[in-house]
C-alpha cells in the first residue's frame, strides 16, 4: 500500500505496488529521493525504483522533462558499466524510474 508524502509516494518493506512489485528494502533516502529494491512479481527478478522528490523533478525542468530524460535513458539500451533503465511509470501522477538491480561495491 502506498503512503503519500511530499515526494509523491513512500513505501515500507512488504508493500505491493501496482499489484506487481513487492518492496524488499529501502536502499537510500537522500536529496534525490527514495530508492527501493523491489521484486517484479511477473518477471521474478529484482529491480530498483527511484522515487524522486518534487524538488528533483523541478531541477529537471518539471514532470514532463524529467520523464522525457528518464525515457531517453531507457532508450539507450544495454551498455557495460551503465545501469539500465527499463521504463518510467507514474503512480498518482508522480514519475517513478525503474532500473536494473546491480549488486556491487559503492
Amino acid at each position: 500500500m502506498a503512503m503519500s508524502n511530499q515526494n509523491g509516494v513512500q513505501w515500507q518493506v512488504g508493500d505491493i505496488i501496482l499489484g506487481l512489485y513487492k518492496v524488499l528494502g529501502i536502499l537510500s533516502q537522500d536529496g534525490f529521493g527514495e530508492v527501493y529494491k523491489v521484486r517484479h512479481l511477473g518477471w521474478q527478478t529484482d529491480l530498483v525504483i527511484q522515487n524522486p522528490t518534487a524538488e528533483t523533478i523541478e531541477r529537471f525542468g518539471g514532470r514532463e522533462n524529467f520523464q522525457r530524460q528518464a525515457e531517453a535513458w531507457a532508450n539507450l539500451g544495454l551498455y557495460p558499466q551503465i545501469v539500465s533503465c527499463y521504463y518510467v511509470r507514474s503512480v498518482d501522477g508522480h514519475p517513478l524510474v525503474f532500473t536494473e538491480y546491480v549488486v556491487g561495491d559503492r
